[in-house]
């Protein structure tokens, strides 16, 4: 933490630091997409579900209030995934931040599936792909995404997902 970052305590209830306006800003932007730009410093969501990104966190009030004050801090760029939790991630952006600011820009990955014991196990057949980027876009119920790079084993589904309007691609 940057000794002028006031403290934000963290889900998992340590101190941690959400970035003040100024830090949010100085660290420049990123083209995402024709016309689409996010903050380089953002806020990586892993953490707010339970221990090792599974379950609910100890507090989910403290969750949902550290997104927000990420967000009214400066940071316009949530990092995301359906396999944080499973679920609990995306349940809490939706909750603390939705409708979502003009400018705000949540990204997801997708390739991933947890099993019932919280193991991270490889999920990226065409079929898998695409129901994990739509159950992504019901989670967070919103109504794009922006995928900033697609490899050889999405590119079929990004391209679908692209050409039903769901998400835009880095160019």
């Amino acid at each position: 933490m940057h000794p002028n970052d006031d403290p934000v305590p963290s889900a998992a209830g340590g101190p941690r630091s959400a970035g003040t306006a100024g830090a949010a800003t100085a660290a420049g932007r990123i083209g995402l997409a024709e016309g689409l730009s996010a903050g380089r410093l953002g806020y990586g969501a892993m953490q707010l579900p339970g221990p090792g990104a599974w379950g609910p966190p100890k507090d989910r009030g403290e969750a949902v209030a550290v997104l927000r004050q990420a967000v009214e801090r400066g940071v316009d760029h949530v990092d995301t995934a359906g396999f944080y939790g499973p679920h609990v991630a995306n349940d809490l952006i939706c909750e603390a931040l939705h409708p979502y600011a003009d400018g705000l820009v949540i990204a997801t990955k997708v390739g991933v599936e947890r099993d019932g014991l919280g193991a991270w196990n490889p999920s990226a057949s065409p079929r898998s792909l695409r129901e994990q980027v739509e159950d992504n876009l019901a989670a967070c119920t919103c109504p794009s995404w922006t995928w900033s790079t697609c490899g050889s084993a999405v590119t079929a589904c990004c391209r679908r997902t692209r050409r039903r309007g769901r998400s835009r691609s880095r160019r």
